[in-house]
């Protein structure tokens, strides 16, 4: 991730050297559609300037922006000092293969899945499933998953958004947000004398013609849902968009729900993807510390990290007491350059 002071910077100098028209046509030009995906409707340039670096940077594609930038801007060193940055910044990557990444954004390790991996590899291939289910017992992972899914996502084009259900929102509300994260404004009807499912789907349709419209890679995640019921009709304009990413929005959506509760219907549930997050052993803590040795050339033996590895395993441990601990050990043998 970009510091604040650059990201300052970027969105000061293209602003300096280029009108809002040129800087959408750039844009549109580095990663086509995705000044409309990004930047809503009526947003002033200044506005839309830091959206666009900061949805760049987020998805993974500041870099090839800025490139373009220094390409057609040769005379403004400020570009070619955000440029330097971002490599300078940039994490050593394990693996030339995004799926198989063992370190994502923010230093954050990201242990074995090899399912879900396969799942994603699957879902973002626009001949592949367009629904993914991950499910599985408590404290296992699944919340993870969407860091995995924001890394890989995007290097296929498209741009995830998570919607958190834990605030139990109603249809309208939810397609309202969706609607906002696509930058479209659309009257939502109110709901009349059809049912609240029949209502949910409507809304649905309205928004799935924005997704059409847009024409831009989508994949939402549905998250956090809750134990308590769902607001009724919010299950089922879920399962309609899911339907449409299935079917007319194929090329252009797809959706991923986490621990979802509610039945989709037969056409649906028999070619979804279904993921369960299992917890990872130790030997999975092993072989993530070492495929990072590897990529940065550290010298600590295999031997060294699973004695570390199994000594803190002498009393039982949390997923998040475990994720804690393997933050720290890189952090340790970042600190020795990589000796054990």
């Amino acid at each position: 991730m970009l510091s604040q002071t650059y990201r300052d910077l970027l969105v000061q100098s293209m602003q300096r050297v280029l009108k809002a028209l040129e800087c959408q046509n750039l844009v549109n030009a580095v990663r086509p559609g995705s000044w409309d995906a990004i930047v809503p409707m009526q947003a002033a340039y200044a506005t839309a300037a830091v959206l666009v670096v900061n949805s760049a940077d987020d998805q993974g594609w500041l870099r090839d922006l800025v490139i373009r930038l220094r390409t057609d801007i040769p005379t403004r060193p400020e570009f070619t000092a955000v440029l330097a940055e971002i490599d300078r910044a940039a994490p050593v990557r394990t693996a030339a293969d995004p799926f198989e990444e063992v370190l994502l954004d923010g230093e954050r390790p990201f242990v074995n899945r090899r399912p879900l991996r396969a799942h994603l590899l699957n879902l973002t291939n626009l001949g592949g499933s367009a629904v993914l289910m991950v499910d599985g017992a408590p404290r296992t992972g699944k919340t993870f998953s969407f860091y995995l899914i924001n890394h890989v996502a995007p290097t296929k084009g498209f741009i995830v958004s998570k919607f958190k259900m834990a605030r139990l929102p109603r249809p309208d509300e939810l397609a309202s947000e969706i609607l906002g994260r696509l930058g479209v404004e659309r009257a939502l009807p109110a709901i009349g004398s059809e049912s609240a499912e029949r209502w949910a789907e409507k809304l649905a349709d309205i928004v799935a013609r924005a997704i059409e419209e847009k024409k831009s890679l989508r994949l939402f995640v549905f998250d956090e849902f809750p134990d308590a019921p769902l607001p009724e009709g919010t299950a089922s304009f879920i399962v309609r968009l899911a339907t449409y990413a299935d079917e007319e929005l194929r090329p252009h959506l797809r959706v991923v729900l986490m621990r979802f509760g509610g039945a989709l219907p037969p056409e649906l549930d028999d070619v979804v993807l279904r993921d369960e997050a299992l917890p990872f052993t130790t030997t999975d803590m092993v072989a993530l510390v070492m495929q990072i040795a590897k990529a940065r050339t550290w010298s600590v033996t295999e031997a060294t990290v699973r004695q570390k590895i199994d000594d803190y395993h002498q009393a039982p441990r949390t997923l998040n007491e475990r994720f804690k601990f393997l933050r720290g050990l890189l952090q340790q043998l970042t600190a020795a350059g990589g000796a054990g």
